[in-house]
């Protein structure tokens, strides 16, 4: 069977490398190449690439996304009863990459700072000893040192004979830092500050991107947070027994004491309680819940203990679907979001175009 007759899967791929909308195109570009791929959805915030093709079609699409000069990790399918790891790793790498993006900004900002104070000193019209030179050149050194995330991107873009954003920045900064060094021994002017600014502004936009979309991930760690890990099951024999919500399955009769959440969606046997529902429905009041009733995993039980039977567990319940509906909406992209990678696709190109008729016509 081909791969344009196969049954098709949604598959999920975590990727690394992509930097700006030109990485996303990128991406994008490499997996609609490759056959029986349909719909294509790459997302920079989320780092994800969501494609519609026979499973079979997986390793054709990671390979062709590493000929791109990115990596793409396909993702296990979901199974039944399994908690949303999917969505846990989305929520924590957001986390992790806030924490890495702050850690390259701060390396980058204390060797920038000292150097534009002694740039701004020369241009003032101060007279400062000559080593102060030699010393702007190792500050913005360290300055560029923070930005090896950068560096390293354009170089792998390069070696496929690609170019991104990250490809204008490196050639810019080393061009006037590797100028600035040459100006040393010539009496020229330095370019040293604009060199180290550059990369410390162009981190810290990184920095504030990935903060925001820690923020909008903390939604996501909230509803995750709901779920409880542990559920207390009912044995034939009238005891019970704690398992990890994982290792539920429909059916099951599980004791929900007062205070804890609910694990499953599924219906009361036993017992008669106010449930807060402000999760599902909004509303601030507890609502009565007894035998017969159908209660939402996530919601918190009030004052008495119930006996529930699971209807639904894992990723099978409303909270699932909601925690997928909220993940799904960070991926998506607005309209304006898909006109920018279009405009990124030729942007870069023309602009080193440009920049070498400007070089030869000089």
């Amino acid at each position: 069977m081909s791969a344009a007759t196969e049954e098709k899967a949604e598959l999920v791929f975590e990727l690394e490398g992509m930097t700006c909308a030109s990485c996303v195109a990128s991406v994008r570009k490499a997996i609609e190449a490759v056959p029986g791929v349909e719909e294509v959805e790459v997302s920079l915030p989320l780092h994800l690439a969501r494609v519609r093709a026979p499973r079979p079609a997986e390793a054709d699409i990671a390979a062709a996304v590493a000929r791109a000069g990115y990596v793409a990790r396909p993702r296990a399918p979901r199974e039944e009863g399994k908690p949303l790891a999917e969505e846990a790793a989305s929520a924590a790498r957001a986390l992790a990459d806030v924490r890495a993006a702050r850690r390259r900004f701060l390396v980058s900002l204390v060797f920038t700072l000292p150097l534009l104070g002694l740039a701004w000193s020369s241009l003032a019209g101060l007279r400062l000893p000559p080593w102060t030179a030699w010393a702007q050149g190792l500050l913005a050194t360290g300055a560029l040192a923070g930005g090896t995330s950068i560096f390293a991107a354009a170089a792998r873009r390069a070696r496929r004979l690609g170019a991104s954003m990250d490809t204008l920045v490196a050639l810019g900064t080393l061009a006037a830092w590797g100028a600035s060094w040459h100006a040393l021994g010539n009496g020229g002017p330095l370019h040293f500050a604009a060199a180290g600014m550059i990369v410390t502004l162009v981190l810290l936009g990184r920095y504030l991107e990935a903060r925001a979309q820690d923020r909008t991930g903390a939604a996501l760690r909230g509803l995750l947070d709901l779920v409880p890990r542990i559920a207390h099951r009912l044995r034939e024999d009238g005891g019970s027994e704690d398992v990890p919500v994982g290792e539920l399955r429909p059916g099951d009769r599980l004791r929900v004491l007062p205070g804890e959440a609910i694990p499953v969606d599924g219906t009361v046997l036993v017992g008669s309680s106010e449930v807060d529902e402000a999760l599902v429905t909004g509303e601030s009041v507890p609502v009565l819940r007894g035998p017969g009733d159908p209660v939402v995993g996530g919601t918190i039980n009030g004052r008495s203990p119930l006996v529930v039977r699971a209807v639904a567990v894992g990723a099978d319940t409303q909270l699932a679907r909601i925690v997928r509906l909220v993940a799904r909406a960070q991926g998506s992209k607005a309209e304006v979001e898909r006109l920018a990678d279009r405009v990124s696709a030729v942007f870069v190109p023309t602009i080193l175009l440009i920049a070498l008729a400007t070089g030869l016509g000089g």
